[in-house]
């Protein structure tokens, strides 16, 4: 008996029109099946050269599967700012500035809508807390201006892109100017504030002022208890929790008794006064001797000593992101994605332009959204 002829296999080049297309078909009517499907699918009539290789880098293509399969893009986390990792300067030099509410407040008989103001210095983690009666860049200014009769004047400011805190920074630099003009520096000794800008909706960039607003919302509601409160008390329960969030651990606390206590804000805020003596060399003797400012500048040293030590080293660990991905560039086609909204009605968009930072990675962009194209055609 004349046994079945066994059926040629066409062996097709792995870069090839002709192969994409068939790799193509094989995907598209079976339901947009994955590689080792199509692969197996394939090897029925033929066989194509690189096959696997070759049938992931067509799939990674088609558009339909980028929509509902595709991973969020996300780039290498950033390295930590110069002004985070700088160690021997005043308490609040560098300053993140954000506001947080709205706080509801009892006037007589009408309730009334008040908002934090939360200032924290970027390299020692220190909080400084006011409350605004409004969102107007007139409120800020007047909240920034008591920081500064209580903290000194920052050299940068880092801030989220918001119209009142935008609004702030004109009006700043227009009462700097008019300052100039009056020639008040022989009573004051002005220093320009230089002022950052975090690009818009993107709060992630301004991580080290968010968590700590969580955890002033946090003890807020801990102590006012969710009650109606006079502006008076509102003040009072701001301080305390001000005072609670610069007493907290920014080192592991030790169980071993002999350690020394962990560091906190409070180590430094409390010796901000002698913070404008000149560096210079002081031994521990001095703690007891007669000169008192020698005690603290002392007591300073051995604060950012340990700073550099055991607080520094914790931020350098990239918890996620930790690998560098493809740059966008202008003109990438993008789905936004959107919360409460399903995969499938995300809305297409297009890279209008891309802002690379110092590491030459991009993390910002502006997007044009709307973009009603077919998906077949492209």
């Amino acid at each position: 008996m004349r046994q079945p002829e066994e059926q040629m296999m066409i062996i097709l080049p792995s870069q090839h029109h002709v192969t994409s297309l068939i790799i193509r078909h094989y995907h598209e009517t079976s339901g947009h099946i994955r590689a080792q499907q199509v692969v197996s699918s394939t090897r029925e009539k033929y066989w194509i050269i690189n096959g696997p290789s070759t049938v992931k880098k067509t799939i990674g293509k088609c558009f339909v599967c980028r929509r509902y399969r595709g991973n969020l893009g996300h780039q290498k986390m950033a390295s930590l700012l110069s002004e985070q990792t700088t160690p021997d300067k005043p308490p609040f030099t560098n300053v993140g500035v954000d506001f947080f509410g709205p706080l509801n407040v009892k006037a007589g008989r009408s309730v009334l809508k008040r908002y934090g103001c939360i200032f924290t210095c970027l390299s020692s983690r220190a909080v400084h807390l006011e409350v605004a009666h409004s969102l107007t860049t007139d409120s800020f200014i007047s909240a920034f201006q008591r920081f500064i009769s209580r903290r000194g004047t920052p050299e940068k400011v880092f801030s989220d892109n918001g119209t009142n805190v935008v609004g702030g920074q004109r009006e700043l630099q227009k009462c700097m100017r008019e300052w100039n003009q009056l020639k008040m520096e022989s009573h004051m000794l002005q220093r320009e504030i230089e002022w950052h800008f975090n690009p818009p909706y993107a709060s992630h960039m301004g991580g080290a002022w968010e968590r700590l607003i969580r955890s002033t919302r946090f003890h807020l509601k801990a102590i006012a208890q969710e009650q109606l409160h006079t502006d008076e008390q509102l003040h009072t329960f701001m301080t305390e929790v001000e005072k609670i969030l610069n007493d907290r651990p920014i080192t592991p606390v030790s169980d071993d008794p002999r350690d020394p206590p962990a560091l906190t804000p409070s180590m430094l805020l409390l010796m901000k006064t002698n913070t404008s003596i000149p560096q210079g060399v002081f031994r521990k003797q001095d703690v007891y001797a007669q000169r008192w400012w020698k005690q603290v500048q002392y007591l300073a040293n051995v604060f950012w000593k340990r700073w550099l030590h055991e607080y520094l080293p914790t931020l350098q660990a990239r918890q996620k992101w930790q690998r560098q991905t493809t740059n966008l560039r202008s003109g990438d086609v993008v789905l936004i994605a959107e919360e409460n909204v399903p995969r499938g009605q995300w809305a297409l968009g297009r890279v209008v332009s891309v802002l690379e930072v110092r590491d030459g990675l991009v993390r910002s962009y502006r997007l044009r959204a709307g973009l009603n194209w077919n998906l077949d055609v492209l």
